[in-house]
């Protein structure tokens, strides 16, 4: 763009626009192409990177969660860690009649459901094995894995396939799909959905965890956050699938 069509599309004297454009040139916020032109220049990534960083997640993540919601037809929640606790912070209801809600500021421990384990997967490992030495793991429903041993095993398995399928293990009949979205800090949120098992069937896991893997994957881009931890989501399975003694839970 040069001086003169800046001038017009401002309503500015072209001798004000000129020191306009120079102010900017000399700050970096414009570049001089040497034919009369300018174009951005790299002080104004500077500025869009800041702005993108003072959104954050929580305002970024609500187109997510609602495209998420209309998708899956289920409640979407976003968690994070409060201690050793998971506070759920933001949700977007299902577009059905009978629908879930939770109430933002509501902590939960981080052992039971999907929307809580997939933040205990990956804290950071001296946290999350203070939590698997110290940890009291009370039974919420006849699925809350209390046991240490097993629990780790789950949570390695989390990490391993990038996230988590719980059914029952905090109210039952509720089955949660979960993700991480990762901070480029290294902060975890939890973005999850969660329905009863009568909508979330077993035949419904594959495009369910598609679903909330790809928008916790696009969330972790936008905020500008390293590649999702796990690999590329394997066959889904539910975590909750065999009890504490090890059988296969009936489906």
């Amino acid at each position: 763009m040069t001086v003169l069509v800046l001038s017009r599309r401002l309503a500015l004297r072209k001798s004000t626009a000129y020191r306009f454009v120079g102010g900017l040139r000399n700050r970096g916020f414009l570049d001089d192409l040497g034919d009369g032109r300018y174009r951005l220049g790299p002080r104004i990534l500077q500025l869009a990177e800041a702005a993108r960083q003072q959104l954050g997640i929580i305002d970024l993540s609500s187109i997510v969660m609602t495209k998420l919601a209309h998708a899956t037809g289920e409640t979407t929640l976003l968690t994070t860690v409060a201690g050793d606790q998971a506070l759920a912070v933001r949700q977007v209801a299902a577009p059905q009649p009978i629908r879930l809600t939770f109430r933002p500021g509501v902590t939960r421990p981080l052992h039971a459901g999907a929307s809580a384990k997939v933040l205990f997967a990956f804290l950071d490992e001296p946290h999350r094995e203070r939590l698997l030495r110290t940890g009291k793991f009370e039974r919420r429903t006849a699925e809350t894995v209390t046991d240490p041993a097993r629990l780790r095993r789950q949570l390695v398995e989390i990490r391993a396939q990038g996230y988590a399928v719980t059914t029952g293990e905090y109210e039952e009949s509720l089955r949660a799909v979960a993700a991480p979205v990762v901070e480029p800090g290294g902060g975890i949120w939890g973005l999850s959905v969660v329905g009863p098992v009568v909508r979330m069937r077993d035949e419904r896991l594959p495009e369910l965890v598609r679903a909330v893997v790809a928008a916790a994957r696009g969330l972790t881009v936008q905020l500008g956050g390293p590649p999702s931890p796990g690999s590329s989501p394997r066959p889904p399975r539910d975590v909750t699938a065999t009890r504490q003694h090890g059988r296969r839970r009936p489906r």
